[in-house]
């Protein structure tokens, strides 16, 4: 039993077709993480990899006691997979890594920050180096993000998170929701570390990834785009009807018809694809509703290897909707690594 001051630190990494390169980021990280005064669980979740993933993960759990590995059913997404990942940290502390590519040198700011009593601690891309190789217009969709306060719209290279925080996403129902976001929307403690340019290892998003970040916000976390499809209605109705007085005005004063069909089609044209972008947005917010209301998977456990560094709270249930298919169970655990170290 790990006493309370000897707190237990959760590295989760969600890896996806990175058997090229895992073995070494695996390297970078105990050496990161070998000098830190307390207690570490490397957790690694294998989202769907078909590259020979799940060998190169097999023998980093066969050769470190620290690692523990869930390997996923088939591609989950990044929803799925980082959902997995949070449920199944079981650290005072927890630190996701999004991919083999995250920066290792911010660990110690991070683990600093949290130190001062921050619940969740962000490293990030700062925002002009990743909205001023996207043009414009992605500078202009950040300032939209802002203003409607979205949450988490910048580029999260790395994440901590406290026990508390950790402990409360997974009670909550969530699907298909940026995790980082959702967590951010808690309310908790926070701060952010800037990642210099020299530490990011992967491209900026490109302004397609952006533009389509600000919808899936904006449709998660806002109301505005219901609003505004109202506006819209209220606006086109006013429209119409100033329209139908200068009509009935030049046919009563002027003895004038109407401008004919080409004014006419227009009109219909315009109407109809106001009702398609609004029937368009409605459907979005249903869209999320069906997902909710029936409650599929986030994720499907296919393998478990490696043993927990502290053992599973007794109050420590999973989300029935959330399946675990593999082989050995969570009590089977310890009989599951003995068998791999001595095979």
């Amino acid at each position: 039993m790990m006493s309370r001051v000897d707190p237990l630190l959760t590295f989760a990494c969600v890896v996806r077709n990175e058997a090229g390169v895992l073995a070494a980021f695996h390297s970078r990280l105990s050496g990161e993480v070998q000098s830190l005064p307390t207690a570490i669980e490397m957790l690694y979740v294998d989202d769907g990899s078909d590259d020979g993933t799940d060998q190169v993960l097999r023998r980093i759990a066969i050769e470190d006691h620290r690692v523990r590995v869930l390997r996923l059913s088939r591609p989950f997404g990044c929803h799925g997979s980082t959902s997995a990942a949070l449920v199944h940290a079981l650290g005072d502390a927890t630190i996701l890594m999004l991919g083999t590519r995250a920066p290792l040198s911010v660990i110690p700011a991070l683990l600093d920050c949290w130190r001062e009593g921050f619940e969740l601690v962000w490293a990030m891309r700062p925002q002009e180096v990743g909205l001023d190789n996207a043009g414009w217009w992605a500078r202009c969709a950040a300032f939209i993000s802002r203003k409607l306060k979205l949450p988490m719209f910048e580029e999260v290279e790395v994440g901590l998170f406290s026990k508390r925080v950790v402990d409360l996403y997974r009670s909550l129902p969530h699907r298909d929701e940026h995790v980082p976001s959702t967590l951010a929307s808690y309310g908790f403690p926070q701060t952010t570390i800037n990642v210099s340019e020299l530490e990011i290892c992967r491209e900026p998003r490109s302004r397609r990834e952006i533009l389509l970040a600000l919808g899936e916000r904006l449709v998660d976390y806002s109301i505005v785009p219901v609003r505004l499809v109202s506006g819209i209605g209220v606006l086109l109705g006013i429209v119409a009807f100033l329209y139908s007085l200068v009509i009935i005005f030049r046919s009563i004063f002027f003895s004038l018809g109407d401008y004919g069909w080409p004014s006419q089609a227009i009109t219909i044209l315009f109407l109809g694809s106001a009702q398609m972008i609004s029937l368009g947005i409605i459907v979005e917010y249903v869209w999320r509703i069906f997902q909710q209301t029936r409650q599929a998977p986030r994720y499907i456990i296919k393998e478990r290897l490696g043993v927990s560094v502290r053992p599973l709270p007794s109050s420590w249930t999973m989300d029935p909707h959330d399946l675990d298919a593999s082989s050995v169970a969570i009590k089977g655990e310890g009989a599951r690594a003995a068998s791999l170290a001595n095979g």
